[in-house]
């Protein structure tokens, strides 16, 4: 059983493509790719600065989730396909860089992939929450066992055995861009992103103990 509580008013417009490991989809187009060498790469690529184990969790498990929404997909007529690269015309690059890439065809027709999720979770007997934005999780220095939320009939506290914070990033925060990324401010000159990715999820999750 679950509760999904949502800041939006209604599910968002997403990206429809996603990075995979070793799907059945590219497996049989001959792109397997080696687990150990990508987590090699990819760490070099953060200079070292990254959770290896939050990296192999999708390394794992991005396969298995695949097979869990395709058909799903599938059922509202979206068929999923995966983008080989081509030949390099020098001979490829000294990087390790593996075939990832999966999409579903007609991406921004509907229904989006998170309209399809939406139906799903309805069809299971759960109703989103939309329009709760969070104001603080609650927790006892310890474990968060829910949240306060601002909705249009006032503040309302939700109770959970266990907590999912699922949160965008921070572009559309100019404050947080400035002192976290300054090199994307000075050499961006356009940039994409959802309006509520403000931070404060982030924010949130840290004076939780995170």
């Amino acid at each position: 059983d679950f509760l999904l509580v949502e800041k939006n008013d209604k599910v968002q417009e997403t990206r429809e493509y996603l990075g995979l490991v070793n799907s059945k989809l590219a497996l049989a187009q001959g792109g397997e790719v080696d687990p150990g060498k990508l987590l090699n790469e990819l760490t070099r690529y953060a200079s070292g600065k990254c959770n290896q184990d939050v990296i192999k969790v999708w390394i794992n498990e991005s396969a298995e989730l695949f097979d869990w929404i395709d058909p799903l997909m599938a059922a509202a007529g979206k068929q999923s396909v995966c983008d080989m690269p081509p030949v390099h015309a020098t001979g490829g690059t000294d990087y390790y860089l593996p075939v990832l890439q999966h999409v579903w065809l007609t991406p921004y027709a509907p229904p989006t992939r998170n309209d399809v999720l939406l139906s799903h979770i309805q069809a299971a007997g759960h109703e989103p929450r939309f329009k709760h934005e969070l104001v603080k999780l609650v927790h006892d220095g310890g474990k968060v066992t829910g949240g306060i939320f601002k909705t249009s009939d006032g503040y309302v506290q939700i109770d959970a055995k266990n907590t999912l914070l699922a949160t965008g990033g921070y572009p559309a925060n100019p404050t947080m861009m400035g002192a976290l990324a300054p090199s994307a401010v000075a050499c961006c000159t356009a940039s994409s992103y959802a309006l509520n990715d403000d931070g404060y999820g982030l924010k949130a999750g840290i004076w939780a103990g995170g």
